[in-house]
């Protein structure tokens, strides 16, 4: 080995090798890093300029909502194309443990079997499917928010003695969900 060539040292701390445990824990380790450096401070076009793992999760990490994943990941396409597929390994890993885990359960589903089944060269269709999976996520949350305040104007019209014929013309919802909801009232 060439005298200037780095090698590692021996451990001499005891916790040395528990650090090295730790670490190796990649969700860990990122969060040690996002400890670490704030990766705010970096311009968008800084971190798409670097084109490597860190400035990538950096990028996908500032504001890290399900929102802006699509537009970020269209804009670190061509770098993630030129990772190695441990090196987008290292990114799907990121995804899973910091973006899925805010999102709903049906949808967390998809978002895995789209990053298992894809590699740096299919960077596009990744981004595609997990577009897809993102529009359907909206679309249940407006779903739910839908019911949720139909639920609500028929929980009032109940309250307000409202025929029960009246409510489900009104709302939409079917007499058992009536039925239901004035349960719940009456205890």
């Amino acid at each position: 080995m060439p005298e200037n060539e780095w090698k590692p040292r021996p451990s001499h701390h005891p916790h040395d090798k528990g650090y090295r445990q730790l670490l190796a824990d990649k969700r860990v380790f990122l969060e040690l890093l996002k400890t670490l450096f704030d990766v705010n401070r970096y311009s968008e076009e800084d971190l798409i300029k670097a084109a490597n793992v860190i400035a990538s999760i950096f990028l996908l990490d500032q504001k890290a909502r399900p929102e802006t994943l699509v537009m970020r990941l269209q804009k670190l396409a061509g770098a993630i194309k030129t990772m190695t597929p441990d090196e987008f390994r290292h990114i799907t890993t990121w995804l899973k443990h910091i973006i899925k885990p805010k999102m709903p359960p049906g949808v967390q589903a998809k978002v895995d079997s789209i990053l298992d089944a894809n590699n740096p060269m299919e960077v596009e269709q990744m981004i595609s499917n997990l577009e897809m999976a993102l529009d359907e996520m909206k679309q249940e949350t407006l779903l739910q928010g839908k019911l949720e305040g139909k639920l609500e104007v028929a929980k009032n019209l109940l309250l307000l003695n409202v025929d029960v014929n009246t409510i489900i013309r009104a709302t939409g919802l079917n007499l058992e969900e009536i039925n239901t909801l004035r349960r719940q009232l009456e205890h």
